[in-house]
């Protein structure tokens, strides 16, 4: 049926197709042959050792290691995307160094929260899943942290005791010092 259909509208429009815009005939186009493939270049080695694989090379002292990520999640706040913004604050030199490795969560995941449209990472400034190497970290902050490990990393701050009302975290109380950090 439809190669019926098809074959219809190419006998009504084969009469114009050979035609120009005035009504003329169109000049005769030369066809072109076929393409061949192209012949394969001979392989030359250069000498019998040549193109072997690459040795695993260990990665050099200043290089970024990737960041180990957890299989178990915790989420400790929801907030609306709203309340997200009013709450907290872009900090653009901690962003800036969320960019370069030097600032963000130990492990990427672990901590959460929630909001409607993503998934930020949580670091405490006393210590709990922060990696700060330089010592930026505020006392009585909570770091919001997304995109780490990429250079789109955004890096915000609260303070941990204006959150207690977005707190949903069940393994862990609020406003203490998890077990094992530095405080």
């Amino acid at each position: 049926m439809r190669t019926r259909w098809v074959l219809e509208i190419l006998l009504v429009a084969l009469p114009f197709v050979a035609t120009d815009s005035l009504g003329g005939t169109l000049p005769d186009v030369p066809v072109q042959e076929p393409m061949r493939p192209a012949e394969p270049l001979p392989l030359e080695r250069s000498a019998p050792g040549h193109l072997l694989p690459v040795p695993n090379v260990p990665m050099p002292s200043g290089a970024l290691t990737p960041r180990p990520q957890r299989h178990t999640s915790f989420v400790l706040y929801s907030l609306s995307s709203e309340d997200l913004a009013k709450r907290t604050k872009v900090v653009h030199s901690l962003s800036r160094l969320c960019r370069l490795g030097a600032f963000g969560q130990q492990l990427d995941g672990w901590l959460y929260a929630r909001t409607p449209d993503r998934r930020w990472g949580l670091a405490f400034a006393h210590g709990a899943n922060l990696n700060d190497p330089q010592g930026r970290a505020q006392p009585g902050m909570v770091y919001f942290i997304r995109d780490q490990d990429t250079g789109r990393c955004e890096v915000r701050q609260a303070p941990q005791a204006q959150l207690g009302a977005y707190w949903i975290g069940d393994r862990y109380p609020p406003f203490k010092a998890f077990p094992g950090v530095r405080d």
